[in-house]
């Protein structure tokens, strides 16, 4: 099976965007970024420790993926307790299910605790496309699955979303960019680049994990600016503001690029051992703080401003939750006439959020409610990457 890896540092890109292609997607690590949010995430941990870059929220992620026009399909492991977990077995079986069919699947800890893609599978190994340039089949017990294994598959084709697919990308690009990370380890957004500043006022940064969160979170910077500028491409109504955010994100790059040229990869010299390299390091990160911070003003602005539509014909067959019934299986092969159809011939005849929402409040989305979003749709919107989605797609047409 080809695949084609796109050079990032964020391996769970490039891997993403690999699959993808091979599966007839035209996008690009850019796409795959931007829809995703995790260009707009920067999540630093104590020490600037090297796990900052991939301890994400890789599911929630996925979840911004559906527009590309794939389905999206996650399995992530309840343990990190390599060969000592019925996890490896099941996801090595998930994945050869994938393959046997013809998709490629991402998987974690290709080699190294990075992101890879699966190609193909024989006597329980794995055989792997990463960006390490390793080749040697992985028994499906040895991966390098620091934190739980986790794959990623996209077993059918979904449509390219047509409703505000920018629009929903830009939602979650803010989200991104203003979400806590919940653990005191870590921080994201303006709180990364304050513990990133004491890091190197201190002495206790750890040289290698410094030296890969600079150039991940450059990388993931330079997607960010292209991505925005993009949407300005596409988005008149809205270009002056999406160009002013693109135009702080090349401020915010060109700071990075002075962070990531401080502390090469792998930092064998230890420069960041050396106080003076330190202080160099110090206004850069100020700069990029800051100019990230107009960007997210900018941004915010072109959501205040997004032009609303008449969203009519576009949302015929969304459902009360704002699932595309469209790119569902269960109507394609005839077993479901789709949450707005009739309700004889419906998947689920006693769904609770359109009871609430159609039944008993006589409204058409749940957007629509004065309550919007709710408890209940959040804890919904959790349970899985398109149930995510779905509720992106509801703010999108607020």
């Amino acid at each position: 099976m080809a695949v084609r890896l796109q050079p990032s540092w964020l391996s769970w890109v490039s891997s993403v965007a690999g699959c993808l292609n091979a599966l007839g997607v035209a996008c690009d690590n850019v796409d795959v970024a931007g829809h995703s949010g995790y260009a707009f995430l920067m999540n630093v941990g104590d020490n600037v420790c090297v796990s900052g870059p991939t301890t994400v929220n890789f599911s929630l992620l996925a979840s911004g993926l559906l527009p590309l026009g794939r389905s999206i399909l996650v399995f992530t492991g309840a343990t990190c307790m390599k060969g000592k977990s019925n996890d490896f077995r099941f996801a090595y079986d998930f994945v050869a299910g994938e393959i046997a069919a013809g998709r490629p699947c991402v998987v974690w800890g290709a080699h190294v605790p990075e992101f890879g893609i699966a190609v193909g599978v024989e006597d329980g190994k794995y055989i792997v496309e990463s960006l390490t340039q390793q080749h040697d089949p992985i028994p499906f017990d040895k991966l390098s699955a620091c934190v739980g294994v986790q794959m990623l598959a996209f077993p059918t084709a979904a449509g390219r979303m047509g409703v505000e697919r920018d629009g929903s990308a830009l939602h979650r690009a803010l989200a991104c960019l203003r979400s806590q990370t919940g653990d005191p380890k870590y921080a994201n957004g303006q709180a990364a680049y304050d513990r990133w500043i004491a890091a190197m006022e201190s002495e206790k940064t750890d040289p290698f994990g410094n030296s890969y969160n600079a150039q991940c979170w450059t990388d993931a910077k330079r997607m960010a600016g292209e991505f925005v500028k993009r949407l300005a491409g596409r988005q008149p109504a809205v270009r002056k503001q999406l160009s002013d955010a693109a135009a702080a994100y090349g401020d915010v790059v060109e700071a990075m690029e002075k962070i990531a040229k401080l502390f090469p990869f792998p930092d064998a010299d230890k420069k960041v051992s050396d106080p003076a390299i330190r202080a160099q390091a110090v206004g850069p990160l100020r700069a990029a703080k800051a100019a990230e911070a107009r960007a997210t003003d900018a941004l915010a602005q072109a959501a205040a401003a997004w032009p609303k539509r008449d969203l009519t014909k576009e949302v015929a067959m969304l459902a009360p939750c704002g699932i595309d019934c469209a790119t569902c299986d269960i109507l394609a092969r005839g077993e479901c006439a789709g949450c707005q159809g009739d309700r004889r011939k419906q998947w689920s005849g006693d769904c609770g959020i359109r009871q609430c929402c159609v039944d008993d409040k006589h409204l058409a989305f749940c957007s629509q409610c004065s309550g919007f979003p709710c408890g209940a749709l959040k804890d919904w919107a959790a349970v899985y990457p398109h149930h995510g989605t779905a509720l992106e797609r509801l703010k999108s047409m607020t």
